[in-house]
């Protein structure tokens, strides 16, 4: 009885794990909270900056505001590939003129990180 138990939850795991659209979570609309980094040690947020900015993600595209305005619209796909900052595979957001995010989420924080050891760490909130 208890190895079938252990073997249907071991197989929910796997199908918890497999999933065909890999987006879903990134969907929504993401409120900047801040930015740190570069050369210079960079620490931005909204106060300081004077500016409200938002990524909205669907599947297929991210959406820029800035204080309300829509600034870009680009395609993105998710890819894992080795990081040159990390050294490892990560997961990253993949732009058609070649630039690349790391990315992460931790329930409702997504973090965007430049994959360069001088780059630029954005943080955002899911907007509720």
């Amino acid at each position: 009885m208890i190895r079938h138990l252990l073997i249907v939850f071991a197989f929910a795991g796997i199908l918890a794990c497999s999933t065909t659209d890999d987006s879903p979570q990134l969907n929504g609309t993401w409120i900047w909270t801040r930015t740190t980094g570069g050369i210079a040690g960079l620490d931005q947020t909204p106060e300081s900056t004077d500016n409200i900015q938002k990524l909205e993600i669907t599947s297929e595209n991210i959406t820029y505001f800035v204080n309300g305005e829509k600034t870009n619209t680009t395609p993105y796909t998710l890819e894992v590939r080795t990081s040159g900052i990390y050294q490892k595979e990560v997961p990253m957001l993949i732009f058609e003129n070649g630039n690349q995010l790391i990315y992460a989420l931790n329930k409702d924080t997504l973090t965007l990180t430049d994959d360069l050891v001088d780059g630029f760490m954005h943080s955002y909130t899911r907007e509720r």
